[in-house]
């Protein structure tokens, strides 16, 4: 399941961008998905996960370990 979005990045990604594909399968909606899928593929690269709950808020960020 490879886009283009994330032909950049590395390895150690592997699991952050999983955890993308999966933000943009659970967000049906059309332009809201759009800008948070934007948004939430920022905040993954940066190690961060968004809840899920609030998407188009990016509500409630937490950090990885």
């Amino acid at each position: 399941m490879k886009t283009n979005h994330f032909r950049g990045l590395k390895k150690r990604h592997d699991r952050r961008r999983s955890w993308c594909l999966k933000i943009g399968l659970k967000n049906e909606s059309n332009v809201e998905r759009r800008t948070f899928d934007r948004k939430a593929l920022h905040l993954c690269m940066a190690g961060i996960e968004v809840d899920l709950f609030a998407p188009n808020k990016l509500g409630n960020p937490w950090h990885w370990d």
